[in-house]
């Protein structure tokens, strides 16, 4: 029979679990995690590994070959299957080792070489593809929910706003017209809060794409991406925020 304790045990490993995948994400945080978990960063590594895994067998040699075979073996005339009976039979055995040409030996040296160059520079670009792609996911959804918020703050005046009109209707300080209008007004920013609450759900989707995360919560303040005004005009070169992000990370 299982131990009232040991439901008490499970239930608080479940607990422990989800407020640890609940854990809100800072920017630093959601990069962080983000280079740790993002399954194309895992598969480009698995690539670079095998390049350099496949570079020692490039230049080596073949396996040496094992040889056993049975010469001048009798099998007709009065020695039929007697070998040892005549002197022509013997038993052969030996070992033999195949030698490419060296130039192709080094040629697929420099090839395995260039495959390494190529997997570690596919690892670096994806990389940043993944710090990008986690920074502006993470930013999108903070200003989402600043935006969701901000609406739900106006309404809920206009709510309220709206639901004493009919008695300022009734006393005469206002038309009853201005309860058509303000039930409009409710509808259209009703509207517009489903498509920002799209857009947070948008917005949290790619975050847990890039992160790993089954949930995730956003917190702390937006990153602030200083502009060199000078880069930005072309007069001392391209102004690249990839390069601030890692910075940042």
């Amino acid at each position: 029979m299982i131990k009232p304790a040991f439901y008490g045990a499970a239930l608080a490993v479940v607990l422990f679990a989800a407020t640890a995948q609940a854990e809100p994400l800072t920017f630093d945080a959601a990069l962080a995690r983000a280079r740790d978990n993002a399954p194309s960063l895992r598969a480009k590594g698995a690539g670079a590994d095998s390049a350099r895994a496949a570079r020692g067998a490039a230049g080596a040699l073949p396996d040496p070959k094992l040889a056993i075979g049975y010469d001048s073996f009798p099998i007709s005339g009065p020695l039929a299957f007697e070998p040892q009976r005549d002197n022509f039979s013997w038993v052969r055995f030996g070992v033999t080792q195949d030698i490419p040409n060296a130039a192709k030996r080094h040629a697929r040296q420099a090839r395995a070489d260039t495959d390494i160059t190529a997997a570690d520079a596919e690892g670096v670009a994806e990389g940043r593809t993944v710090e990008v792609g986690t920074a502006v996911a993470w930013i999108t959804l903070a200003y989402a929910e600043k935006r969701l918020a901000a609406l739900d703050a106006v309404r809920g005046r206009l709510d309220r706003l709206v639901q004493v009109t009919p008695s300022a209707v009734a006393s005469g300080s206002a038309r009853p017209a201005q309860v058509l209008a303000g039930r409009q007004s409710l509808a259209a920013l009703d509207d517009r809060r489903d498509e920002l609450a799209s857009a947070v759900a948008r917005a949290r989707a790619d975050l847990i794409r890039w992160t790993g995360n089954s949930r995730v919560e956003i917190a702390g303040p937006v990153p602030d991406f200083s502009v060199n005004e000078a880069r930005r005009d072309g007069r001392g070169g391209v102004y690249r925020p990839r390069d601030r992000l890692s910075d940042l990370a």
